[in-house]
């Protein structure tokens, strides 16, 4: 039985080991989504901003959206993440896999996030889109769902 124990204590040991040298993660971040007001869009000039929790952020697009075609997106954020991304869905429909990295451009206050995108295609014509922005923070993720269409 001394040798039940001591591989326990030996397992728990070694997790503990693992957990504080970071390799092993106990849980993920916890995500925050915000959701934007009614009519927010991301075309207009001053594009759409979502707040909640102490965040806020605003996306904007470059030009009109449209699938297939070069998309610039700029993000602003308060507080500034350590990562963005944006990703194009539908509601119902996999879209595959088209996630796109923010860089970031400027310094304090003119710090902007930018992001060359394409919006893929739908098969049955929809054109119901959501951008789902994610904010990746040291303790928190940061998630924006915002709707738009393309013509």
């Amino acid at each position: 039985m001394d040798g039940g124990r001591n591989s326990v204590l030996v397992t728990g040991l070694l997790l503990y080991v693992l957990l504080a040298a970071g390799c092993v993660q106990a849980a993920e971040a916890a995500t925050l989504v915000l959701t934007p007001p009614t009519g927010c869009n991301p075309s207009a000039v001053t594009g759409c901003t979502v707040m909640g929790a102490g965040y806020r952020a605003t996306l904007k697009f470059g030009s009109s959206p449209r699938t297939l075609t070069p998309l610039v997106l700029s993000l602003k954020s308060d507080p500034a993440p350590i990562h963005a991304e944006v990703q194009f869905i539908m509601k119902g429909m996999n879209m595959g896999d088209n996630r796109f990295a923010f860089r970031s451009e400027g310094y304090g206050a003119a710090k902007v996030w930018v992001a060359r995108a394409m919006i893929p295609a739908c098969a049955s014509g929809r054109a119901d889109w959501i951008a789902v922005v994610i904010l990746a923070y040291p303790k928190r993720q940061v998630e924006m769902r915002v709707p738009f269409t393309t013509p």
